[in-house]
């Protein structure tokens, strides 16, 4: 056997019809055909179209290429190739070439016998391999081309077009392959290709590729938030690539920016200048810890590149801690403007509730001032309504930014005094009013 790319000892076994037996009431045919120079194939139907297509099923199944585990031939480059894709089926390439080559038979004779058609076809196996052999040349073209546009696309870096023309030149090959085995099993020789491309090639070309992408972070690290709130700068990243010890940013790249627990935050592509940014909300990840990770959208890239541009990532950390209440200075006075502790106490309790804090000297002030206050008995129990302004403001101008009232009313068959406590202490049950003025004063949004 001549040695070049057929490198590695193979078994193929091919079974041609050397005498095509005819069944008891089959036809002879007029002419011979030397088997040495056609392939030949008979069908019968009940029509001329059911016996051609029969008689063409018969030429293919006369094609038996069996591949036993030492029959690699050069095609091992290609099944072995880790980053190969799909598991391709040698004996389906070889089929489907086949196919091809048989689409165009000669029908050499019709004949009907009663209400039978027989057909027999004829391929000249001259012309078969003069037809693989502009075939694999154009296949070889297509590839060399294909090849010259990824790495183009990767010296400007735009990446993801550069896999998808690696993907392109593996079902080229594979196409190459078969059509290369196909033309050596007919003519006995291997057919010259200069500067043949292998698939181990394209495996060493994607992975040097993936090994020369990674990610930086360029703003935003190691930030620290009140919890689910947005972080006080947004997080950049940036796509680069190494070559030739010099880094370059990767434009158009898609990417996925994810939560530590995998939570999608967005997909996206980067920069002209490779880069992606993003405002982040704090949200935990571990205790008051939390991260966000940028990695390639691999979902984007062929499926079989998945394992070498799945872990290409970084990532940038935050610290997450619990909010803080606002500092309030707040004020309480009766009518006749002294402080009433009872009710300071009662409304302080209900300013913690809303994350507020009772603070001298604050920026924002709310004053409670009782307006009225009636004490009476009816049936004898002592009932007390007290009425009261709230106001919120800003300190230092004393500027209002708003105002509620409210009524406060407590009852006790003891003394008018006991009344007036359980009026106090149901000031809790005006939390949500407290809570609406506070919000409608823009308290917290200021807060934030």
């Amino acid at each position: 056997m001549k040695k070049g790319i057929f490198t590695v000892l193979f078994i193929i076994t091919m079974c041609f019809l050397l005498a095509i037996p005819l069944k008891a009431g089959s036809p002879k045919w007029k002419t011979d055909h030397d088997t040495d120079k056609y392939l030949i194939g008979v069908g019968q139907g009940a029509s001329y179209e059911e016996a051609i297509s029969r008689a063409r099923a018969d030429l293919i199944a006369q094609i038996s290429v069996n591949i036993t585990s030492q029959s690699v031939i050069d095609y091992s480059a290609f099944e072995n190739s880790k980053y190969a894709g799909e598991q391709i089926s040698l004996e389906q390439h070889i089929k489907t070439s086949a196919e091809q080559q048989i689409s165009g038979v000669d029908v050499a004779e019709r004949i009907k016998t009663g209400k039978t058609f027989y057909v027999k076809v004829v391929l000249s196996k001259q012309i078969m391999l003069r037809n693989l052999a502009t075939e694999i040349s154009d296949l070889h073209t297509k590839i060399v081309l294909l090849l010259d546009n990824a790495e183009k696309y990767k010296n400007e870096g735009q990446i993801l077009f550069a896999f998808q023309g690696y993907h392109d030149i593996y079902s080229n090959l594979s196409e190459l392959t078969s059509k290369r085995i196909l033309y050596y099993v007919f003519s006995g020789q291997e057919i010259d290709i200069p500067d043949l491309i292998h698939a181990n090639e394209i495996d060493f070309l994607a992975k040097k590729l993936a090994s020369s992408i990674r990610f930086k972070v360029v703003d935003g690290d190691k930030q620290t938030a009140t919890v689910y709130k947005t972080l006080p700068k947004p997080v950049v990243f940036q796509a680069i690539i190494s070559k030739d010890k010099k880094e370059g940013a990767l434009p158009g790249l898609p990417i996925k920016v994810l939560y530590g627990d995998g939570e999608l935050i967005k997909n996206g592509v980067t920069t002209l200048t490779g880069e992606y940014s993003l405002p982040i909300i704090a949200k935990p990840y571990i205790e008051n810890k939390g991260k966000v990770i940028i990695k390639l959208d691999i979902d984007r890239f062929p499926d079989f590149y998945e394992d070498i541009l799945k872990d290409i990532a970084t990532e940038a950390s935050f610290t997450v801690q619990e909010e803080q209440p606002l500092p309030i200075t707040l004020k309480v006075s009766d009518l006749n403007g002294k402080n009433i502790p009872a009710i300071k106490s009662e409304l302080s309790q209900v300013l913690r509730n809303n994350k507020l804090i009772d603070k001298p000297n604050s920026p924002i002030y709310l004053k409670a001032d009782i307006t009225n206050q009636d004490i009476s008995q009816v049936g004898g129990r002592y009932q007390t309504t007290i009425n009261v302004s709230i106001e919120i403001g800003v300190s230092k101008t004393k500027e209002v930014l708003g105002m509620k009232e409210i009524t406060l009313k407590g009852m006790s068959s003891v003394s008018s005094s006991q009344a007036a406590n359980d009026a106090i202490k149901s000031i809790v049950h005006h939390r949500d009013t407290i809570d609406d003025l506070v919000k409608r004063a823009g308290l917290l949004e200021l807060g934030n």
